[in-house]
């Protein structure tokens, strides 16, 4: 009865440890999500409406707004194996954005903590669309 206890409690502890291996989420600060985006080929994501994003937006973004067909038009732009680089106006909606991301397998997912306003606050420009 011991041994299968064991058995259990290591089949469980692994299943923990290889579920947090499939998807991170990490929020960076706007100084790292500047120097991550800067120094590698990302994945760039606006998650805002089309109105905001036509206002200003991080050079190089795609726009994907965070509706009923997120997945959907993530999955037809995106890999789910390489990083992928979320973002909003304040915070919300990318947090949102992660989520859906992570649970429909992407693996790395950066979130802009603050999002454009945090940009912004610490003097990074957007460009019009």
């Amino acid at each position: 009865m011991k041994m299968l206890k064991n058995i259990v409690c290591a089949f469980f502890i692994l299943s923990l440890v290889a579920c947090q291996e499939s998807t991170q989420i990490e929020q960076l600060n706007a100084n790292s999500f500047k120097e991550m985006i800067e120094n590698n080929d990302v994945q760039l994501v606006d998650v805002r409406t089309p109105e905001e994003f036509a206002l200003g937006a991080i050079k190089g973004a795609e726009l994907i707004t965070v509706d009923d067909d997120f997945i959907k038009k993530a999955n037809s732009i995106l890999d789910k194996n390489k990083p992928v680089y979320v973002y909003c106006k304040a915070g919300g909606r990318s947090n949102k954005a992660a989520d859906l991301l992570a649970a429909d397998g992407y693996k790395k997912i950066y979130d802009l903590l603050g999002g454009v306003m945090s940009w912004q606050e610490n003097g990074y420009d957007l460009v019009k669309k």
